[in-house]
């Protein structure tokens, strides 16, 4: 028994040029959709701030608290006078919790600059309790560092 062509299963029936222009025009337009789309960012809350000389630096997170999970965190460094965005350079962050014995320290990735004076910072806290948060920078606003006390919820 043989076969003629449009019978097995890797053939396909043909369709005109029309349902190809119609399948491409649908292809451009979805793939236009896609690449104009942005996952849309989560609202910030002020976790906690400080300030050192000039520079205002304040803590922001998805929550109102730190929680005993990832936290996806941005910094902030104004300049007191006129709140206006200041370029800190390097920055580091530091996490400890105090613990009877040794202390426990956090995870946190180098802070990424995201824009002039605004930076992402990820921080891992491994469980419930008070933390020690020590931020530093080093850069053209000169050098400073503030430290907060938070609890991890």
């Amino acid at each position: 028994m043989g076969r003629t062509r449009g019978q097995g299963f890797g053939d396909f029936p043909r369709h005109g040029p029309v349902n190809r222009s119609l399948c491409l025009v649908l292809l451009v337009s979805v793939a236009a959709a896609c690449a104009g789309a942005k996952p849309a960012e989560p609202a910030l809350t002020e976790v906690d701030h400080g300030r050192a000389g000039d520079v205002e630096v304040a803590l922001y997170a998805p929550t109102n608290a730190l929680k005993p999970t990832r936290n996806y965190c941005t910094l902030e460094f104004r300049t007191a006078a006129d709140r206006h965005l200041v370029d800190v350079g390097t920055v580091k962050v530091h996490t400890t919790m105090t613990m009877e014995g040794a202390p426990m320290d956090g995870f946190v990735t180098e802070p990424k600059r995201l824009e002039t004076g605004r930076y992402a910072v990820e921080m891992v806290m491994a469980m419930k309790g008070d933390w020690h948060l020590s931020i530093e920078w080093m850069g053209p606003a000169g050098t400073g560092s503030v430290a907060f006390a938070s609890t991890v919820q």
